[in-house]
């Protein structure tokens, strides 16, 4: 099995830290994005090409241990912290996003960094955050997501085609999420930090065999306020 010691370690004090400090779990979300992490300036670029995309997506449609749960089109438009959903079926949502950590990991012989994320997601009135975010330049893009669980879990991936509306290009992300955060903790944090490591490892198995001299690091943590 890979080495993630060190991963598991770390993602366990980060929990312990922000779920101590917050005193309820509602609208809290954990989530692990794959891409890379740029040094100079620091960022995260949460695009996967086109081939390791597909990798994981068909890998995880033919599985057995994955099952298909939703397929969704919309609209985004982004502004800041602000997002706002527009559906095929004509539902629409606006929801504010406050990251509280993120983690980033990085994996030997791996062309990919993994960021893992501890955020709030409230459904806001668009009314009242459109003066606070009106500075900010508002993104809008064509989005395909499709989703699926694994079995006997609280892991769901979310692969997503974007196109944005203002320029003919597409990117592709994917994302592992516990949609269950309250049900997920009920063995403890370290318990979860190894079934999250563990599960994004089944993950980057369906773009290339990992081996034993794998090593999964921290290359980065900030916290905010």
């Amino acid at each position: 099995m890979p080495q993630i010691t060190e991963g598991i370690r770390e993602l366990q004090k980060a929990l312990d830290k922000f779920l101590a400090q917050e005193s309820a779990l509602k609208n809290l979300e954990l989530e692990c994005r794959f891409g890379r992490l740029i040094k100079q300036p620091r960022r995260f670029n949460a695009n996967l090409t086109k081939a390791a995309f597909y990798d994981i997506k068909t890998g995880v449609s033919d599985s057995l241990r994955w099952r298909s749960h939703a397929r969704s089109c919309y609209r985004q438009h982004s502004a800041g912290r602000i997002r706002t959903r527009l559906y095929e079926d004509g539902h629409c949502e606006t929801v504010m996003k406050k990251r509280l950590m993120n983690l980033d990991l990085s994996v030997s012989h791996m062309p990919f960094d993994i960021r893992v994320s501890l955020s709030r997601e409230t459904v806001v009135d668009p009314g009242n955050t459109a003066q606070n975010e009106k500075q900010t330049e508002s993104l809008a893009s064509e989005r395909k997501r499709f989703s699926h669980r694994k079995e006997k879990s609280c892991w769901q991936t979310d692969a997503t085609l974007i196109e944005a509306t203002n320029r003919s290009t597409r990117t592709y992300q994917l994302e592992l999420e516990c949609v269950d955060l309250r049900k997920a903790l009920e063995k403890g944090t370290r318990h979860l930090a190894k079934d999250c490591l563990l599960t994004l490892y089944e993950l980057l198995e369906f773009t290339a065999p990992l081996d034993k001299q794998s090593r999964l690091s921290l290359a980065n943590y900030r916290e905010f306020v």
